[in-house]
């Protein structure tokens, strides 16, 4: 009797043993689909092991094999078991994440070549860390490594956050000399076909978002990852995989060429360039100097500007000259709406989200309260819903209402506020008011950068606030031309002086001196476990026995539990969470022990899912 080993989709650990019917055994091998029967239910599963012995009692056979060939390679099961260990999820997730979303029916008839499997005869990854503030200086280092890898005759992957620069890059990816290229992204329409074309080894350059990260690759020679510090390559649904994490991994596994760009040197790649493992390189292309003055907002504003304004009268000076000079001003600000929340001055009732424990922003525009997690929306109410008054105040500041100021300070002036990645309007416009996503933008560049508010940024509780700030502002001196203003009460703060001497050290060296006393990545790993539930109580109390339990099973050597305690906002879409931090030294221990605390607390109607490396 032929057995095999089956995991299914599910948060639960694998594998399952099935029998394998006599006609089904001459050509089932790992890497295939069955459809099996899991409880009372039939389902998809995945083939990764074949034994002739099966230590459980009456196994199940399977159904059927969905596949001729195995859909899995033997180098994506040894990454997604890896990925499953280092992400404490089920491997069926992993491998349900890796395959496009049209493989999970249990239909059969994917066409699948017969795949030839090339990978690299060295067990040494070479990873190169790119540290270019152009984007298009960027994009141009990889297409000369590009070049060179169609050359050799294998396949490249490259990695970029968003869509629209895929789109951007493939345009420029079709000037190379025989190249075939495939996009591929999670959920579109497309996805099967491109899929089949990278593992026929059809086509040689595949562009893609997060989730190609598992693409099908059959000769893989080259990886990259535009962009590594964008956070978007953090997955936040189960599995909670990292892009660039993953792509490591694989690189190491492989002995892959592996390229991280970005605006300025992650903590994380300052301490991946000593490890001894890999063959590490630095290629630094410094940014064209610029004028920064940063403004000591408690100097500027005092006695000068009113408390709700934001553009100081040395600020206002300076856009005014700039528009003399026929020159272009961004002015940066990143809070939504007009204010940031309501509230009655007669009985004190705040407008609060019903379905999420925070305040509701005000548009002005549109005349609406809208929630920022579950996008809930009301019109104004022109009286208090609790005392029926008309005694409602709308306070702090968002891009609107900055915007209303400088229509007010600027009043000839051709003024365009973006707030989504899109150029309509800004060509033309003199002020262009904007958040994160001007980021997004390849063409236009500024004579003056304004950056206001990035304290709230800086000041944020989170050990990683400080390295976000630079790396925004590195983002945004990219767009200027001549001179950047940067508002601010702490115009001591290294992050600034960085910025402003073009000297990375000067972050790098109190940075992570800083994370290593407190014990912080990069040095060690962070593991949030997450409880969630419609019932405030019950997931009180679940998350209480958890951490009795986690608490007592730690050795102090795997894990460290550092808390527990409710999220923030508590609430959000009608769920409560609770989260336990820990941290540790080794990822595969921690998770293995977090698994063994899972299957030892009841959690019926509590969803429980583990963040690791969270962001």
């Amino acid at each position: 009797m032929l057995y095999v080993k089956i995991v299914i989709p599910i948060p639960v650990d694998g594998p399952f043993d099935y029998s394998v019917p006599a006609a089904f055994v001459p050509r089932v091998v790992p890497g295939m689909r069955a459809l099996v029967t899991f409880g009372a239910r039939k389902c998809v599963g995945y083939i990764v092991g074949v034994s002739k012995q099966s230590s459980i009692k009456n196994v199940k056979p399977i159904i059927s094999l969905l596949d001729d060939a195995p859909i899995l390679s033997k180098e994506l099961l040894r990454l997604t078991k890896l990925v499953s260990q280092y992400y404490c999820c089920s491997w069926g997730e992993v491998i349900d994440t890796a395959l496009p979303w049209q493989s999970r029916s249990c239909k059969k008839g994917l066409e699948l070549g017969k795949a030839q499997e090339n990978l690299p005869k060295t067990s040494r990854a070479s990873i190169t860390s790119l540290i270019n503030a152009d984007r298009q200086g960027r994009w141009d280092f990889y297409l000369n490594e590009l070049r060179k890898c169609i050359d050799l005759g294998k396949q490249a992957l490259i990695l970029l956050p968003d869509i629209l620069k895929v789109a951007r890059f493939k345009e420029r990816a079709a000037e190379i000399p025989n190249a075939v290229i495939s996009t591929l992204f999670r959920k579109s329409p497309s996805e099967l076909r491109e899929w089949l074309k990278i593992r026929n080894r059809e086509v040689n350059i595949i562009v893609g978002t997060r989730s190609a990260v598992f693409a099908p690759l059959q000769n893989q020679g080259l990886i990259i990852i535009d962009e590594e510090t964008d956070y978007v390559y953090k997955q936040d649904q189960v599995p909670h995989y990292s892009g660039r994490q993953v792509a490591i991994m694989r690189a190491k596994l492989n002995g892959t060429s592996l390229i991280l760009g970005s605006v300025a040197r992650p903590l994380e790649t300052v301490l991946l360039s000593r490890d001894k493992n890999i063959d590490f390189n630095e290629v630094a292309v410094e940014q064209a100097v610029r004028d920064i003055f940063i403004l000591d907002d408690r100097t500027y504003f005092k006695g000068n500007t009113k408390k709700t304004e934001q553009i100081s009268r040395y600020l206002q000076g300076v856009i005014d000259s700039t528009l003399s000079n026929k020159g272009s001003v961004l002015v940066y600000f990143d809070k939504k709406g007009f204010a940031s929340y309501g509230s009655c001055l007669k009985c004190g009732y705040e407008l609060e989200c019903p379905r999420c424990s925070v305040n509701l922003v005000y548009y002005y525009e549109k005349n609406i309260l809208s929630c920022s997690y579950c996008n809930y929306s009301i019109a104004a109410p022109r009286l208090c819903p609790q005392c029926n008054s008309d005694y409602i105040r709308y306070e702090g500041i968002g891009i609107e209402k900055v915007e209303s100021q400088i229509y007010r300070l600027f009043p000839r002036a051709r003024i365009v506020k973006l707030e989504h990645a899109q150029e309509a309007g800004s060509s033309y416009a003199d002020i262009v008011i904007a958040n994160k996503n001007i980021l997004s933008l390849d063409s236009k560049k500024f004579d003056l950068v304004c950056v206001l508010n990035i304290d709230s940024m800086l000041s944020r509780i989170d050990f990683r606030s400080a390295e976000k700030t630079l790396l925004l502002l590195r983002g945004l001196l990219n767009l200027c031309t001549a001179k950047m203003i940067i508002q601010t009460s702490m115009p001591g703060h290294y992050v600034f002086k960085s910025l402003k001497n073009n000297n990375p050290e000067e972050f790098i060296l109190p940075e992570m001196d800083f994370r290593k006393q407190l014990g912080f990545p990069p040095y060690k790993h962070l593991a949030v476990i997450k409880l969630r539930s419609p019932d405030e109580n019950k997931v009180s109390d679940c998350a209480n026995r958890f951490f009795e339990v986690i608490t007592k099973e730690t050795d102090g050597r795997s894990l460290e539990v550092l808390s527990l305690k409710q999220a923030q906002p508590f609430k959000i879409r009608g769920n409560f969470y609770w989260n336990i931090v820990t941290k540790g030294s080794r990822p595969l221990a921690m998770s293995a022990l977090i698994k063994r605390c899972l299957k030892k607390v009841s959690h019926s109607g509590i969803i429980i899912t583990i963040d690791m490396d969270p962001v």
